[in-house]
């Protein structure tokens, strides 16, 4: 919010409290943060419990996915435990409720891949634009 606008007028703009607007005034930096990274979607801003736990897992799920292996939710559960015991949290363990919560937090939805340049082997693809595209052009 600009420092120049009054909150009497953004009340009267937004039909906003006082309240509200104070309130969002006062938390300007959190929301920016979270529409930057693409959080709006929730009514409440909770601070996640196992933060390390899901980097990890999603850092694992997006090198996993870029090489194009499907992951279901049994393997990512399996994944998250392990990073648990990896991260000394013993006593946790990920429920299949925390996966979809997780999956719904971090935008991740099920889906069959499909296409075949995850198949296609670079270095033949290479060699044949190499070597035989040259000649095919008249």
């Amino acid at each position: 919010m600009d420092n120049s606008y009054s909150k009497k007028l953004r009340n009267f703009e937004y039909n906003l409290s006082h309240s509200a607007v104070t309130t969002i005034w006062r938390n300007q930096d959190k929301i920016k943060a979270a529409f930057n990274d693409n959080l709006l979607n929730k009514k409440k801003m909770r601070q996640r419990v196992h933060n390390d736990v899901e980097i990890a897992l999603l850092r694992w799920f997006k090198d996993k996915r870029s090489k194009g292996i499907p992951i279901n939710g049994q393997l990512l559960q399996q994944k998250a435990e392990e990073f648990c015991r990896l991260l000394n949290k013993e006593n946790y363990k990920c429920s299949e409720s925390w996966i979809k919560k997780f999956r719904a937090c971090t935008n991740i939805g099920a889906g069959k891949i499909s296409g075949e340049s995850k198949s296609v082997n670079t270095e033949v693809t290479d060699d044949w634009i190499k070597t035989v595209w040259p000649k095919q052009k008249c």
